[in-house]
């Protein structure tokens, strides 16, 4: 595995050529305030690529909902709510 300035790359190996290639992508990412409580906000999405790099198709792998211990930059985009999901 290694980084650049905008992504984390890995890599499979196989021992017979593979059809397809993955693309894991964040996506709706948000943090949301209640009260004093700040939660990171996100989706993480597995998409399946043609070899020209054509999608042929998505997945959602998880829905994160994350309490942070810091209150979030001024640069970061930050939804308010006066209640929690579910209360």
């Amino acid at each position: 595995a290694w980084l650049d300035d905008e992504h984390l790359h890995g890599e499979l190996r196989s021992d017979s050529p593979q059809q397809h290639r993955f693309r894991v992508v964040e996506e709706n990412h948000r943090f949301e305030s209640h009260g004093a409580e700040y939660y990171r906000c996100n989706e993480i999405w597995r998409e399946s690529l043609a070899a020209d790099g054509t999608v042929l198709g998505r997945e959602l792998l998880l829905e994160n909902r994350a309490l942070v211990m810091y209150e979030p930059s001024e640069s970061d985009a930050v939804v308010r709510s006066s209640t929690r999901e579910g209360e």
